[in-house]
């Protein structure tokens, strides 16, 4: 739990504007906040994660339909996105701390300069995705849940559409779902599919899906 310092300092934090990062990913906002804890000297646990997160970036870490409150969820998922050994641009784990890597470092230094607007937010992009990315979120941009989400159909969306979505079926554990919807998450993520990631963080902070994924 944050001291009575650190509540002082998370209150005085001021968000950044919107339109900076509004085309800079989730994970890579996660890398700022994590070396805005590092700076403040305020130990970046996961719990203290959120509140900044949520601080700095309200507009994309808040509860669907309470803008008012931070998402644990949606922090939760690029903090481990980027502790992945794969990506490696966060070390630690959610019992102690995370910290930034020197591979984390890096592409913090790229965001740092996006959101000063001294580098084009398209030069910090990744690459172009591996072709097995781009086939499964083909996948996901052609299931019926997405397109019913894309024309403003979100509450016609079934349970079995999400799980046809997952790639599941009816009897798939809430695990197998739960690995599923975040590897799709990181893909979209990681190819800059920004409506394919809105979409997935709807549906990771509905509660009309949370059941799914418990």
């Amino acid at each position: 739990m944050p001291t009575n310092k650190e509540s002082g300092f998370f209150m005085k934090c001021t968000p950044i504007d919107e339109d900076k990062y509004a085309h800079i990913n989730n994970d890579r906002l996660i890398l700022y906040v994590v070396n805005y804890l590092e700076e403040n000297n305020v130990e970046p646990t996961f719990e203290k994660i959120v509140i900044a997160a949520y601080r700095l970036f309200p507009k994309r870490f808040s509860l669907l339909g309470f803008p008012e409150h931070p998402d644990a969820k949606t922090v939760y998922y690029p903090v481990m996105h980027c502790s992945y050994k794969k990506k490696g641009w966060l070390s630690g784990n959610l019992q102690s701390a995370f910290h930034l890597t020197s591979k984390g470092k890096d592409v913090l230094n790229e965001v740092l300069s996006a959101l000063s607007r001294k580098t084009p937010v398209s030069k910090i992009l990744p690459n172009l995705p591996p072709r097995k990315h781009r086939y499964f979120l083909d996948l996901l941009e052609n299931s019926i849940a997405f397109k019913k989400y894309n024309a403003g159909r979100a509450n016609d969306i079934s349970e079995m559409e999400i799980r046809i979505m997952l790639r599941t079926r009816g009897d798939t554990p809430s695990e197998v779902l739960k690995q599923n919807l975040m590897k799709y998450f990181e893909y979209a993520n990681i190819a800059d599919r920004p409506k394919l990631v809105e979409f997935l963080e709807y549906v990771i902070k509905s509660p009309k899906w949370s059941h799914l994924f418990r």
